[in-house]
């Protein structure tokens, strides 16, 4: 009994504190106390939520008071889901909302679509492949196809880094461009990617052929590199390497017992170790840069002095013996002489003009001319097809500075002359240009 008396004295006690201080404030703040306190005392102090369709609170508590408008909480998605609105009691509430009582806000969520963008590199996927996913469902991904590559999955990443995915899972939750990484198998020689994406490498030749025409590149992917043992034991007698080529692998064509010729270009710097192993046919190495490039590069230096000990270089001539761009050696005496047999360079394909460079373009299945090869023919064709695909561009600088050239015909295939096509050709006296090329490039002449 005592102890409610007390409480009963302290109450009141209270009260009459409360009750004075209320009397005695004068400032803005005093005030705004005042009316907390009067609000707390009279019932006009109310608890604010707001909470998810299964009673997860979403921000903060608020006590506010009667008549008090208030805003939307920021922030309160969730993955794979964006807020549209809220209500009250199952009504849309409609912000800024005026506080009479004891007040829950649940979110209303609507499902977030992520969008999926294919890069296929010149191949296509399925009319019902997936452009879109959601948090509630996985996607199988689609396996697209391409007229001259074998698909090898797909990538997060342009450079094909990391580990090939094969489907798109709930907890991804963001817009992704997938990347096809591609195989190439063209004259029974297989290109795979680079690990940084950057260029194609000869894998693996499972031909049966006796000449090759390597591309100097795929789908504008530059061919720049030979893997180990890419050509081990071939039956090749004769090869025109890319133009891009950088780097040869070792044991690139060991035991090739049956090469003969090889034309190797300017932009090799990397040449390994036992890379023409046991090739004992081979008497004619091609180099299309200088002697000087030759003789400044260690690795050729090295290979010349054991495997090509019987074999004769011929190097590209940059002033003499005779006119720039022909093939020249050194005879028994020690003379430059211009080669004369070509008997042993690649020749033409049957019904071809004669061996011209040329780069695929295998998105668009066609052929792009790029440079003039092999070719020593002062008069040349430019063919309607090649490789079985249509030449339809003639690249930038393709005959730049070819001062034997004396005439060129063009046939209808071709749409585009590019930049410095002609350039240079101090002797072409006539050229033949169809009315389908729509496009002639700068200074061609």
């Amino acid at each position: 009994m005592k102890m409610k008396i007390k409480l009963i004295l302290l109450a009141v006690l209270v009260c009459i504190g409360m009750a004075l201080a209320l009397t005695s404030c004068s400032s803005d703040d005093d005030r705004d106390l005042q009316t907390q306190i009067k609000d707390m005392f009279s019932g006009n102090r109310y608890v604010v939520s707001f909470e998810d369709e299964n009673g997860k609170r979403l921000a903060d508590q608020q006590i506010v008071s009667r008549g008090e408008l208030i805003d939307a909480p920021g922030d309160c998605d969730k993955t794979g889901y964006r807020i549209v609105g809220w209500t009250v009691n199952g009504k849309p509430a409609i912000f800024p909302y005026e506080i009479k009582g004891t007040t829950t806000f649940v979110a209303v969520y609507e499902i977030e679509k992520y969008t999926i963008t294919y890069h296929v590199g010149g191949g296509s996927v399925p009319e019902d492949a997936p452009t879109d996913y959601t948090v509630e469902n996985n996607v199988t991904l689609p396996t697209p196809v391409h007229p001259n590559a074998k698909f090898e999955g797909w990538y997060t990443t342009p450079d094909f880094s990391g580990e090939p995915i094969k489907s798109l899972y709930t907890e991804e939750c963001s817009n992704v461009d997938l990347y096809a990484k591609w195989s190439y198998c063209i004259d029974g020689v297989t290109y795979e990617f680079s690990e940084d994406g950057t260029h194609l490498i000869a894998v693996k030749y499972d031909g049966t052929a006796s000449k090759l025409y390597m591309p100097d590149e795929i789908d504008g992917i530059p061919v720049a590199e030979l893997a180990e043992r890419a050509f081990f034991k071939s039956s090749l007698g004769e090869i025109r390497l890319s133009a891009n080529l950088t780097t040869f692998g070792h044991n690139a064509f060991s035991v090739c017992r049956n090469l003969r010729s090889i034309i190797i270009p300017r932009s090799v710097t990397n040449l390994k170790s036992w890379a023409f192993y046991e090739c004992t046919g081979l008497a004619h190495i091609y180099y299309e840069g200088s002697e000087v490039e030759w003789n400044s590069d260690a690795d050729l230096l090295e290979i010349a002095g054991t495997t090509f000990l019987w074999a004769t270089i011929y190097y590209r001539s940059e002033s003499t013996p005779t006119t720039l761009g022909n093939y020249w050696y050194y005879d028994d005496n020690g003379n430059r002489v211009i080669w004369e047999d070509l008997s042993s360079i690649l020749q033409p394909k049957p019904g071809e003009s004669g061996v011209l460079a040329y780069s695929l373009d295998a998105k668009n299945g066609y052929y792009v001319v790029s440079g003039i090869g092999t070719c020593t023919d002062t008069s040349i064709v430019i063919p309607t097809t090649y490789n079985g695909l249509p030449v339809t561009r003639k690249g930038d600088g393709a005959f730049l500075y070819c001062p034997s050239l004396t005439s060129v015909v063009i046939h209808d295939s071709v749409t585009n002359i590019g930049n410095d096509a002609f350039e240079g050709c101090s002797s072409l006296t006539g050229i033949v240009i169809p009315d389908s090329v729509t496009s002639i490039g700068e200074s061609t002449f």
